[in-house]
């Protein structure tokens, strides 16, 4: 609590001494403000799962109207000036305000705030082995939206020939509800799917408070920055819902109330130096302190309610230096090195009360050392080519102990040591090449591998829990090359080809089996596009893209069964064009049209849930903009959406018009 009153005060302070430079007396000027403001209303008509409409469009489903846009200029003096830019639409909660005051040879004070609305879908799943008639999706009684915030304010204070001061606050707030992924159960006699959807209602704020000095010369640059983080969140869920069919009761409600609360202390310092006009190094220091802590409580009378509080905390130091070095050896050839050394180290702590009051308690403690290296390099000396290619290399290196203990079962108390190496390496190469005034190829590769050895000593029980203590092995090795071509015959034309390659290989090794189990995954990607401007008032633009995806993985289950995933397929097509054409000299026609169609939709219902999804969603939009005036214009826009999804029986199905108008006034 001291530190945020010692930071609240300099704060304060900073800004009322500035405020007091800034609006000192000046000699006034007789110029005008300039002034833009452009009102505009919007008109739903949306019918369907008006939800999946707001989630896909971050637009209300209601009306909503204001001004779109409004700016303000004005020279003050000869030395002050204002800056003013915001929007505000009720009904939507969108707001934006920015404000810089501005003095020549002094500095600036930025005030800005910013609120806009997220909106969640809260339908539950839907599986094809419950009759429709048995279990209709359910939705929580209520709208689901998140209304996200940022303020701001910062003053920089600098002068010619001296250091940049700078004093920043901000403060993001998230409100509202939104939906999860953690579904409850749905039950129909021995068969179980978790479709019963959750909600999560969150009261979410951080404070941050910036300070920080910067000096640049010629030749160098020197700056320092102290940053202060606090986050304080309250969320409630409902957790592990049961619903059970074919009567549709409802049991096992329990709620989930969690406090959580943190801090972040940030210090960085940097430099860089041109020693000649071949020749640059830079160096950074970071270092961190965070310390974060939750009280968890779930409620309820089903499985995992304990009526007891759960705290948890973690505290972490982490330390990262990043010395660089830029260089030119030759004319045509430019190359930089770049190292990072990253020390971390982790404590947590947690207590778990189970449902027959077992205190069980975990204490883990993780020490990590991480060295990064990167080379860059980008040669220009042969004729009609430029190639450039980078090379990265990085080990991680991790040493974890894990303790658990509980209060009465034995079976659930242990200790273990857990030495991990990671080692990936990363390379690119690439090339644009101009064989034609009108045309040019790039071609690019990129590889990268991943090894992760994670050695697993047991010092007390032997319990298959946790990633590391579960996952021996792991590799990866991936490849992705790229082609791309841009040709233009014509002033008036301009094309693109693009195709992309992605070919991963994944293995993972596991105590419940002996042998590497192997999954790979392969992905074409295809683009076009086309630009017409035949004559000045006439503009074209067609554009269409295809994506195929294809999976093969297998599953170690336990006791080193071998168990073959199904096959998994997914296509993906975009297909959109715009245009607009001035048919007058004050008024201009415009039109668009995309369309969004996935084949993903698998149906593994026999070993598990489906995964993927089928649907197709169209955009067709048509508008007309008229200049009344020198200062005066007028556009109005209709818009029309459709979207069905099949692969869950077209629950999600929407369709919406949307008629705008706006204003646009200059004074």
């Amino acid at each position: 609590m001291k530190n945020k009153k010692f930071f609240y005060n300099v704060l304060f302070s900073f800004i009322f001494i500035f405020s007091g430079k800034l609006f000192a007396q000046a000699e006034p000027v007789t110029d005008v403000a300039m002034v833009t403001v452009q009102p505009a209303f919007l008109s739903v008509t949306a019918k369907g799962d008006r939800a999946k409409f707001e989630e896909d469009n971050w637009t209300s489903r209601n009306a909503s109207g204001g001004i779109a846009n409004m700016a303000i200029s004005k020279q003050l003096n000869k030395e002050d000036s204002l800056e003013f830019t915001g929007r505000a639409i009720a009904g939507n909660n969108d707001y934006d305000a920015n404000l810089v005051l501005s003095r020549e040879g002094l500095g600036s004070l930025i005030v800005a705030f910013k609120e806009f609305r997220k909106y969640f879908d809260p339908t539950g799943g839907f599986y094809s082995g419950f009759a429709w008639n048995q279990y209709n999706p359910v939705e929580p009684n209520r709208a689901l939206h998140l209304d996200i915030g940022n303020f701001k304010i910062e003053g920089t204070l600098s002068k010619e020939d001296s250091p940049e001061y700078s004093l920043a606050y901000e403060r993001d707030t998230r409100r509202g509800t939104k939906s999860l992924l953690e579904w409850g159960d749905v039950v129909l006699g021995a068969t179980t799917r978790q479709l019963y959807p959750a909600v999560l209602e969150t009261h979410e704020t951080t404070d941050r408070v910036k300070a920080g000095v910067k000096y640049v010369t010629k030749t160098s640059e020197v700056s320092a920055e102290q940053a202060w983080e606090s986050t304080r969140a309250k969320n409630e869920d409902n957790y592990r819902e049961i619903l059970t069919l074919p009567g549709g009761a409802l049991t096992a409600q329990n709620m989930r109330l969690e406090n959580f609360d943190s801090d972040l202390y940030t210090t960085t310092l940097r430099g860089s130096k041109d020693l000649n006009d071949k020749l640059t190094v830079s160096c950074g220091v970071l270092y961190n302190n965070y310390k974060g802590g939750s009280l968890e409580n779930i409620a309820g009378t089903g499985s995992g309610a304990k009526n007891m509080d759960n705290p948890a905390s973690l505290e972490q130091n982490a330390i990262t230096v990043f010395p660089t070095i830029s260089f030119k050896p030759f004319k045509n050839l430019a190359m930089s090195f770049g190292s990072k050394a990253e020390f971390i180290n982790k404590n947590g702590d947690s207590d778990f009360n189970t449902s027959g009051n077992e205190l069980i308690n975990i204490t883990s403690n993780t020490y990590q050392k991480i060295f990064t290296q990167n080379l860059q390099l980008k040669y220009n000396g042969m004729k009609s080519v430029v190639w450039y290619g980078d090379a990265g290399f990085e080990k991680k290196l991790i040493r974890q102990f894990e303790q658990q203990t509980s209060s009465t079962t034995a079976s659930n108390r242990f200790s273990r040591k857990t030495d991990s190496v990671a080692d990936t390496n990363n390379f690119t190469l690439g090339a644009k090449w101009y064989p034609l005034s009108k045309a040019n190829i790039s071609v690019e590769d990129n590889y990268k591998n991943k090894f992760i050895d994670n050695r697993n000593e047991f010092l007390t029980g032997d319990v298959l829990n946790g990633y590391r203590g579960y996952i021996d092995r792991l590799e990866l090795s991936a490849n992705s090359p790229k082609l791309k071509l841009n040709y233009k015959p014509f002033r008036w034309i301009a094309s693109t080809l693009g195709y992309t390659y992605e070919d991963s290989v994944y293995g993972v090794r596991t105590r419940a089996g002996s042998a590497t189990e192997v999954s790979k995954n392969k992905i074409h990607a295809y683009s076009a596009e086309v630009t017409l401007i035949p004559i000045d008032y006439f503009y074209f633009s067609l554009f269409y893209e295809r994506r195929n995806d294809f999976t093969s993985t297998r599953a170690d289950g336990a006791e080193g069964t071998n168990v073959q995933q199904p096959d998994y397929k997914a296509n993906v097509d975009v297909l959109g064009f715009n245009c607009s054409y001035a048919f007058s000299k004050g008024t201009t026609l415009t039109a668009g049209f995309s369309m969004y169609k996935t084949d993903n939709f698998n149906d593994f219902s026999a070993s598990g849930m489906p995964y993927g999804l089928d649907n197709f969603s169209q955009d067709v939009s048509f508008g007309i903009k008229h200049t009344l005036n020198k200062n005066s214009s007028l556009e109005f826009k209709y818009k029309y959406l459709n979207y069905a999804e099949s692969s869950n029986n077209h629950i999600n199905d929407y369709e919406a018009h949307l008629l705008s108008a706006s204003m646009n006034m200059a004074f």
